[in-house]
C-alpha cells in the first residue's frame, strides 16, 4: 500500500467514525463497515512490505494502536 492509499484509507475510516460519533451512522452500520480495520489491513505492520511499513511510519500520527 502506498502513502497516498493509506492517507486515503485513514481519511475514510476517520469519516466513518465521525459519521458513528455524530450519531448521524448507527453502530450496527458502523461495525459492519469498519469490519476490523487496524487487523483487517495490517496496519500494526505484522505483514507489511519495508515500503508499507515505510508509508505506515509517516502516519504515526494517525496510525497508533495499543496492544
Amino acid at each position: 500500500m502506498t502513502e497516498s492509499e493509506l492517507t486515503a484509507l485513514l481519511d475514510a475510516h476517520d469519516a466513518l467514525v465521525k459519521s458513528c460519533v455524530d450519531s448521524v451512522l448507527p453502530i450496527a452500520a458502523f461495525l459492519a463497515l469498519y469490519n476490523d480495520f487496524p487487523h483487517t489491513y495490517a496496519l500494526d505492520g505484522h505483514e507489511a512490505t519495508p515500503d508499507e511499513r515505510a508509508a505506515a511510519k509517516s502516519k504515526t500520527n494517525r496510525v497508533s494502536f495499543s496492544k
